[in-house]
């Protein structure tokens, strides 16, 4: 049996509110509690009633004691907040949240964009699949370094440090709906979309960036998206292998 209020139990109640940069807000409300007793004895709390919020996503609830014993049920929902863009709907760009994660990543020798100039310059060959330089350099390769007498800079070497990063851009759609363009370009070689006013630094004439999967995340009646770029190392996505139009 449960163990209920006397008199008339009092109305579920916010106790607060926190909103995110892109729009995205958190609200905690504070619900009445009945104790069920198992048949053991043992006394857990359970809320009286659960409201649905047209337009809120139910993210989690926690019991926990206030002043004095008593107890409420925090229920919390997740939806747009209402400090949001321009009239109509529109989104405000200082809403929208862009982010450069760097990456790296050890890949064969091979992959290198010079490669062939190395085989060439410093007496390399492939053998079963592998990349075998002598350690000590003939006559006839690098001039510079069989004169200055060195032993081969490439000898044991048979991968590379590349360097990359992945580029996001994060916001909320308020009306339930992705863009329509959304997968448009995936997997393609593209530019990257950046915040008004805002000038990416040269990435070099032989890198280029790529178009991701973006991430989409319901919250309550809107969307929350995330577009994912990811940038090449040194010689570029191969645009043969990535075409332009994607999905």
């Amino acid at each position: 049996m449960s163990e209920i209020f006397h008199g008339t139990p009092p109305e579920p109640r916010s106790i607060s509110f926190e909103q995110d940069q892109k729009g995205v807000a958190h609200m905690t409300i504070s619900i009445p509690m009945v104790f069920e007793k198992t048949s053991g004895g043992f006394s857990f709390p359970r809320p009286l009633t659960y409201p649905a919020i047209p337009g809120w996503g139910f993210v989690g609830a926690r019991g926990r004691e206030a002043d004095g014993g008593a107890w409420n049920w925090e229920v919390t929902f997740e939806g747009a907040g209402p400090l949001q863009g321009a009239p109509g709907g529109k989104e405000k760009e200082d809403q929208a949240i862009y982010t450069f994660e760097p990456a790296d990543a050890e890949i064969p020798l091979s992959s290198h964009p010079d490669f062939q100039k190395f085989l060439k310059n410093f007496a390399g060959k492939e053998v079963d699949g592998r990349v075998i330089f002598e350690m000590v350099l003939p006559r006839e390769a690098d001039a510079e370094l069989v004169t200055q007498n060195k032993g081969n800079p490439f000898f044991g070497v048979e991968s590379y440090l590349s360097f990359g990063a992945t580029w996001t851009k994060s916001y909320l759609i308020r009306n339930g709906q992705p863009p329509a363009n959304l997968l448009h370009n995936v997997e393609g070689v593209c530019d990257i979309p950046t915040p008004a006013g805002f000038k990416f630094p040269n990435i070099g004439k032989d890198r280029n960036w790529l178009k991701r999967m973006p991430s989409i995340r319901f919250r309550g009646s809107s969307i929350e998206v995330t577009e994912r770029y990811l940038l090449s190392g040194r010689g570029g996505h191969n645009r043969v292998i990535y075409k332009a139009g994607g999905l």
